[in-house]
This record gives structure tokens, sequence and C-alpha cells, in this order.
């Protein structure tokens, strides 16, 4: 049986098998999370996959992703956070896919949904995608079944879930 983890970047990786459209960020909720881990191997599955992927620290390398990003030649998986204003670290991320990861822990949906109200204040985001990690399934689906009704009702955003798939055999 697979792990959870795996599971987890598996529907990562199956939101981004559509269309390539470039630009993905990825804003964790949890402090002590393996975000890097998470993005590392979501980006080999992808080149794995044929895919040519540019992991960038939004922080560490600004002028590069806007490179990458103008030239639309590949797909760009953005490690980021909000800065101390709410804001993205660059204005063209809002324009890409936005993943928002948390855990099923109460301080991390929290957090989450301060992420999820800061991007439609201050980015004007419509939709964002969740990712529940380091909770089963079950769990993962009442996260984001709760979320996706706070951000819907209070906030007016669309929040799609990226969850594991149930195995189908033992």
């Amino acid at each position: 049986m697979a792990s959870l983890r795996t599971d987890q970047a598996e529907g990562l990786r199956r939101l981004r098998s559509g269309p390539l459209r470039g630009l993905c960020t990825v804003l964790s909720a949890d402090r002590d999370g393996d975000k890097p881990a998470l993005m590392q191997r979501l980006a080999a599955s992808m080149r794995r996959r044929g895919h040519e992927v540019l992991l960038v620290d939004a922080a560490d390398a600004p002028a590069q992703l806007l490179q990458q990003v103008g030239g639309e030649r590949m797909r760009v998986l953005v490690d980021a956070q909000l800065d101390e204003h709410g804001r993205l670290p660059l204005p063209q991320l809002s324009e890409g896919e936005l993943v928002v990861q948390l855990s099923g822990s109460p301080d991390s949906i929290r957090s989450a949904y301060q992420i999820l109200r800061l991007l439609k204040e201050q980015c004007g985001c419509d939709s964002v995608a969740l990712l529940v990690t380091d909770a089963d399934p079950l769990q993962a689906r009442r996260v984001h079944a709760n979320l996706f009704h706070a951000a819907s009702r209070y906030l007016g955003l669309a929040v799609r879930s990226i969850v594991p798939q149930e195995s189908s055999h033992v």
C-alpha cells in the first residue's frame, strides 16, 4: 500500500497533469512542515513524466522566476510564503495556480484560513487549491469540507481539494 505522502503528491500531480499553464505557487500553513521535500517529490515526478520543471524559492530567485514565466517554456513550481503584509512576494504569482498546503491540526487549519483570507483580500484571488498532508483521507476530506464551506460563505472564494485517492485494494 502506498504511503499517504505519496498519495497526496499523486493528487497534486493529477491536478497539474492537464494543459501546462506554467506557474504553480505553493504556500504552507504549517510552520514545521516538510514543504521543501513535497516540492522536490512533485518536481521529480513531473520530470519523470517528461515535463520540464523549474523549482524556485520565491524569496531567493525572483528574477529567474520572472524570466521563466515570461518564456512559458516549462512548468515553474514556486515555493512561496506571504510577506508581513499578507502579499505574495511577486504580484505575478497570483496569475498562476495557487495551492495552500496544510495539515489536519487546528493551528494549521486556522493558518490556512488566514492565508485564504489574505489571498482574497490582498491578491484578489478567486480560486485556490488545498493540499491536506499528514492526515488520513477521511480527515483530509473533513478539513477540506470545512474550509470549503467557510471560504465560499465568508470569503466568496472557490476552493478545490487535492486529496489522496482511496485505494481500491488492500
